[in-house]
């Protein structure tokens, strides 16, 4: 299977990657301000996640940069959150990109 990467390379020169997530989440009110700073919004405001995604594509992006900054299972447990469960929020940052 080829890299699809290998595909729109070949077909330019450049590829244009989105921009700074948790920039664009402060600016639409989204509370970053915590140690899990933009991955947070994994579970407090999803729709802000995917909205911004669909601005940066709609901007011209070709790649997204998953909201997973901060989001491991050890940031999620000290916020409380388990293995089981985190593994599942980050999962759905990836289908959130997508």
């Amino acid at each position: 299977m080829q890299n699809p990467l290998t595909n729109l390379l070949n077909q330019r020169h450049y590829l244009v990657n989105d921009g700074a997530m948790g920039t664009e989440l402060d600016r639409r009110g989204v509370d970053t301000n915590n140690s899990l700073w933009s991955a947070l919004a994994l579970t407090s405001d999803p729709d802000a996640v995917q909205a911004v995604h669909a601005d940066y594509f709609a901007a011209g992006a070709d790649i997204a940069t998953t909201n997973t900054y901060q989001a491991t299972p050890q940031g999620f447990a000290q916020q409380g959150i388990d293995h089981q469960v985190s593994s599942k929020i980050i999962t759905e940052a990836v289908a959130l990109a997508r």
